[in-house]
């Protein structure tokens, strides 16, 4: 065998192993990327299913859903107030127009959920100062109050 035969042979041989090692190689990642394919589908699984507790959870909450019967005397109608996660709750979810209504903090109102506003019916509530609100409204309908910074939301119904 001459010398050019030789190193023809020895280069084949080098390119017959490569091919094994490019096989191989291609085996290994195609193990690595199934697996990782399969990492990425069960984390988007996951994520689908939180994303849909976390809406079922905001959407299947209601704030104010305690309904309390008014009785139309002159006494003041006393509501009370407070916050959860989802935003303002109260201990009744009607009033009477034309009569005054003491919003009273039931304890749960903090930071700036102890700001309540209102400018249709004119509610001004500065709960840092004192636990009891008051004002008579004058309108009928349905009326979102909010905190200061319109964060939280409540919804008020005269009748």
């Amino acid at each position: 065998m001459d010398q050019n035969q030789h190193f023809f042979k020895l280069n084949n041989n080098n390119n017959n192993n490569n091919n094994n090692n490019n096989n191989k190689l291609s085996k290994i990642e195609k193990i690595i990327y199934k697996r990782e394919r399969l990492k990425m589908r069960d984390i988007k699984i996951i994520l689908m299913l939180a994303m849909f507790l976390f809406v079922v959870g905001c959407v299947g909450t209601q704030t104010g859903d305690a309904v309390e019967s008014v009785s139309s005397n002159d006494e003041p109608q006393i509501v009370k107030i407070g916050l959860n996660r989802d935003g303002f709750t109260t201990s009744v979810s009607s009033v009477e127009v034309n009569r005054e209504v003491i919003l009273m903090n039931d304890g749960t109102l903090g930071g700036c959920g102890l700001y309540v506003v209102q400018p249709e019916l004119g509610i001004n509530a500065n709960f840092g100062r004192s636990d009891t609100y008051s004002f008579t409204p004058t309108e009928t309908g349905s009326f979102t109050y909010t905190c200061s910074m319109g964060m939280y939301k409540g919804t008020l119904k005269v009748i």
